[in-house]
């Protein structure tokens, strides 16, 4: 038998502003408490609108990645956590890897003249500390933090 359209009674038919009921309801429990509203146009289609004036640089939303890594050709040309993806070292160090092409692992610290700073980073030129993991696999963080927080998985 042919299927009947949907209609907007059922929650599955868009309404005016190209959302379904049962969408919205969803996207509701999504934003709660967020001063934001989906909304569908036909320049843009579906997207995010601000509710209210959002001061600049507040942090509407935040969540961890489903998933992340670094490729091996991309590990030749920067250093990053392996946790947080964070950029390691200075802009320096991240300039002549960039130039030699060659994997920070795979560097020795004379290479590169690294220092691992054991003090919170003040240097503007200084990105992040460089924390190489306990078991020595190779691995490197931006910190204590990150290296304990990866522990579990590694």
């Amino acid at each position: 038998p042919p299927v009947a359209p949907a209609s907007p009674a059922d929650g599955l038919a868009p309404d005016v502003d190209g959302v379904t009921p049962a969408e919205r309801s969803r996207f509701r429990v999504l934003l709660e408490g967020l001063p934001l509203y989906v909304r569908c146009t036909e320049q843009r289609g579906r997207g995010l609108y601000a509710a209210r004036a959002i001061p600049k640089g507040t942090v509407i939303f935040e969540e961890a990645p489903l998933m992340a890594m670094q490729t091996l050709p991309n590990r030749a040309d920067c250093a990053v956590c392996a946790r947080c993806f964070r950029f390691l070292g200075s802009v320096e160090l991240q300039l002549e890897l960039l130039a030699r092409r060659q994997p920070l692992q795979t560097l020795s610290l004379a290479d590169v003249a690294l220092e691992l700073p054991t003090a919170p980073v003040r240097d503007p030129q200084q990105l992040s500390e460089v924390v190489r993991c306990e078991w020595g696999c190779g691995e490197l963080y931006c910190g204590a933090a990150c290296r304990a927080a990866a522990a579990p998985a590694h």
